[in-house]
């Protein structure tokens, strides 16, 4: 018999209306879609315990059973899966299960508004979003908080909607990017922390990439700064890293605790156009080198520069007061390029593009002395 409010103990109110879910029972060709919801409560489970616990590199063990839903009944006509949550589970100090379901309903409440996911969605989460409803036929939907005051209506005209938008806002593009490794595992994936503590979730294909991730933990106490190169997932509205796609090589940077560490890094997360539309990325080459002569700078006890982007995709540090300007430009290419000012007389001294970083500390020994 139909029931017109889901029960209390519901775990997730949710229906299925229209075309073949009119009749008894529950297609078995649709019956995916409820794989896809559980999957899509275990990717936020996921999500809220990892902003919980950012200090832990792995989930607790068998920790998707803690968010598990069973089908115990079927109601007639519109389709209405009774989803409970197993009574067995170890729940903890927080019902994470419910919290999980409300953040799958807020998120498709987003998509039918907006077309829009949140910002900072695991990237395995979106790409079940995609595939959910991927079987409905043109009359049927999904009725997510299904007997509320606030039900989300779901259909295949909302989803392709929604897939048309996210296609348009979203493109792949290689580049650098400076940060801290979390949450590595066996399956290839990680989670990285960039200079501005944004979690970005991150594969890589090849398995060698695994030996050079353990590498750079292994000595993280020296230098929990890393820099990687790979395929980023950028967000065409603003250029914004995404996800990290797939990672081509990996190394160490610098310690947290290096002065220049923090501002490079920051450097790494400028996007294409950042310049009012010009400025490239900056590569890891400019910002390596950049990192080495920074700290000869400091080393030798010389006047500390102010740090640039460079529209070309390099770094510019300068030293500027009454008496003299002194510039030094890191290519792209890790080449230097200096110039210096003495404003009271006008004299100018040039540094032609060198390759060698010994020349350009020179260079400014010479000038800032």
């Amino acid at each position: 018999m139909a029931r017109s409010r889901p029960r209390k103990s519901d775990a997730a109110a949710l229906k299925f209306a229209g075309g073949r879910f009119e009749g008894n029972g529950f297609p078995l060709d649709a019956i995916d879609e409820l794989e896809k919801y559980q999957r899509l409560i275990v990717f936020a489970a996921e999500k809220l315990w990892r902003e919980r616990n950012p200090n832990e590199l792995r989930l607790p063990a068998r920790f998707s059973d803690r968010v598990r839903l069973r089908l115990t009944r079927l109601d007639h006509g519109s389709v209405v899966p009774t989803l409970e949550r197993d009574l067995q589970l170890d729940l903890g100090s927080t019902d994470l299960l419910q919290e999980s379901i409300n953040y799958v309903d807020e998120t498709f409440r987003e998509i039918v508004a907006s077309y829009h996911v949140p910002e900072d969605m695991p990237e395995e989460m979106l790409s079940v979003i995609r595939l959910f409803g991927v079987s409905f036929r043109d009359d049927e939907r999904a009725t997510f908080r299904w007997g509320s005051d606030s039900t989300i209506r779901y259909g295949q005209d909302t989803r392709k909607a929604f897939l048309a938008a996210l296609a348009a806002r979203r493109k792949v593009a290689p580049g650098a990017l400076v940060g801290r490794i979390r949450m590595l595992d066996n399956t290839r994936k990680f989670i990285f922390k960039d200079a501005f503590d944004r979690a970005i979730e991150g594969s890589f294909s090849d398995a060698k990439i695994f030996d050079e991730f353990h590498l750079v933990h292994q000595y993280k106490q020296d230098a929990d700064l890393v820099w990687l190169t790979g395929d980023f997932v950028l967000d065409s509205d603003d250029g914004s890293i995404r996800k990290i796609d797939d990672v081509h090589s990996v190394g160490l940077f610098a310690s947290g605790a290096n002065r220049w560490g923090t501002p490079l890094a920051e450097l790494s997360t400028y996007p294409d156009g950042w310049l009012e539309g010009d400025g490239v990325r900056i590569t890891i080459e400019s910002l390596i080198a950049t990192l080495g002569l920074l700290d000869s700078v400091s080393s030798e006890a010389l006047q500390q520069p102010s740090v640039f982007a460079d529209a070309d995709g390099g770094v510019r540090i300068e030293w500027l007061d009454r008496e003299s300007h002194t510039s030094l430009t890191i290519g792209n290419d890790a080449s230097f390029f200096g110039y210096h000012l003495n404003i009271s007389d006008g004299e100018e001294v040039v540094l032609d593009s060198v390759s060698n970083a010994s020349a350009a500390l020179d260079f400014i020994r010479r000038q800032r002395a």
